[in-house]
């Protein structure tokens, strides 16, 4: 029995390990690749290409409802790991 109380401890710090180092770099990471997925939409635009037809349009498959919950539910994610590394 202790060593399944020990297995759990031992997973449970992992788990929270891993927690902590997402919401340590989720705002980078977000701020990342928002750059990068601007940057390549400005090297589509400056290369004539539509990047519909490369990729499709997914926005037309997922309701607005959903993307709201989404950015809502990434909004406070990002400002949780913000506010938790002022601490």
């Amino acid at each position: 029995m202790a060593s399944m109380d020990a297995f759990t401890d031992l997973a449970t710090g992992i788990a929270l390990d891993i927690w902590n180092i997402f919401l340590d770099t989720a705002p980078y990471l977000f701020l990342g690749f928002g750059v990068a997925g601007l940057l390549l939409d400005f090297i589509y635009l400056e290369m004539g290409i539509a990047t519909t037809s490369i990729a499709g349009s997914v926005s037309d498959l997922v309701s607005q409802e959903v993307k709201t919950v989404f950015a809502f539910l990434m909004l406070l994610i990002i400002a949780y790991a913000m506010w938790k590394g002022k601490d």
